[in-house]
This record gives C-alpha cells, structure tokens and sequence, in this order.
C-alpha cells in the first residue's frame, strides 16, 4: 500500500507504511490529546486489566479486534481509543482505527486534526482515502472502504482493499456498526466481519440488557466470531 500526495505529505510516508516505525517517528509523538481519553474507560486499574489482556491477545497473533456496544457509540470510541493508546504505551506498533463515525463522539477532534492521504492499492483501480493523527495511528472511514464493495455484492477489489488495509498494520481496531446497519447489507458485511479475530462488547451496567448483548453475541457467532467479553462502562449516557 503505498502512499500519494493528500492535503499534506510527511517526508517520511515518501515510502509504504512499513517504514513508519522508526524512531524519529516515536519521539516526535504527541500523546496528551489521546491520553485524556485513556483515563476514561474506568480507573486506571481496570485499564490495565482490560488493556494487557488484549496485548496478551496481541502477542498470541491476534491482530483484529472488534468493538461493539448496546447502542453507546460514544462508549465504543473510548474505550478503542483507550486500547490505541495502550498498545502504543507498550510497544511501536502501526495501529489502525476503522469507524463509520469518524465526525462524532470523541473521534471527532482527533480526526479533524489528521492528515489526509491517498493510498493505492495494488489491483484496484480507485485509491483510498485515509487519515494520520500525530504518527499515532491512522483512521479510515467505513463508507470509504465499503463503496469498493459495489451494490449488496462483494467484487475483488473491495478484498483486495480489506486485505490490504489489515496486511499493512500491526493492530486494528473496528468501530463496529450498529446490527440494523450490518443486517441490512449482510453480503457487504461478511467480508469484513470473517476478518475479526474477536469481538468485544461495551455494556452499561445499570442501561444495558442481557438480551441486547445476546443478539450481537449470536450475529456475530454465526460467522465464527467468539466473544471475548464484556467491556464495562459505568458512565451515565
């Protein structure tokens, strides 16, 4: 995947991704924005909990890991963007974060302050639009990725580009779509979901139903996605 010229080009995306871990890269980091969220999921004992098992996770080769909720897409962005922001405590690693709500919640700051980029991918005759914060990780807007999927149907470019986009990073986070939304186009759908390594759900402890969380436990057991468990969030919607 090799990128091209957007509204700003980095000397160092000159080349593909693979060259983004470098050191330089590393210090010239800034956290503090990302940080703020990191600290929101729960305390910082429960963070650590939540965020090494899914490093652990990591270390055994999982790599795809989709988060899904009761209908609290807020609570979905925090807790990826608290999971991001450990991974890259941990270790260098390219990290991608993939939404159809980029523009809201608390994705909406850091993603109107990314860079936007072209990538081109090999075999595809559109290239892919995608956007960088501060080297940290980088964002990809869903609609972006599903029109290569033309209409209620899966063509090869569409799996060339999910090929492409999970090939070319260490860690990738699923902002996941509510069921109506993936109900509605299962063909379209099945081609990203057979790709999640596992699935975890946000619940409110005081808000949410058990019967929601059954429904998006059986959905996404029926394409051979387990759930890894239940991600709690205290904080009142």
């Amino acid at each position: 995947m090799v990128f091209n010229q957007g509204l700003k080009l980095k000397e160092e995306l000159n080349n593909s991704l693979d060259n983004q871990k470098s050191s330089e890269e590393v210090a010239g980091r800034d956290y503090h924005k990302v940080v703020k969220y990191f600290y929101k999921i729960s305390n910082h004992h429960d963070l650590y909990k939540t965020g090494n098992s899914f490093y652990n996770d990591y270390r055994k080769g999982l790599k795809s890991f989709a988060i899904s909720s009761t209908g609290d897409k807020e609570a979905q962005q925090r807790v990826i963007l608290g999971l991001a922001s450990y991974f890259n405590h941990e270790e260098n690693l390219t990290i991608a974060i993939i939404s159809d709500s980029l523009e809201k919640n608390c994705f909406m700051e850091l993603y109107e302050q990314s860079e936007f980029f072209e990538a081109e991918i090999e075999g595809c005759s559109k290239k892919l639009i995608l956007s960088r914060y501060e080297n940290i990780f980088d964002f990809y807007n869903l609609s972006n990725i599903l029109k290569f999927a033309g209409r209620d149907k899966v063509t090869l470019e569409y799996e060339r580009i999910i090929s492409a986009v999970i090939e070319n990073y260490d860690v990738l986070f699923w902002d996941v779509s509510s069921l109506d939304s993936m109900k509605d186009a299962t063909n379209v759908y099945q081609a990203l979901i057979s790709r999640f390594d596992s699935l975890s759900i946000v619940v409110n402890a005081s808000e949410s139903k058990a019967s929601e969380v059954d429904k998006i436990r059986t959905f996404f057991l029926d394409y051979g996605i387990n759930l890894k468990g239940l991600i709690m969030d205290n904080r009142k919607r």
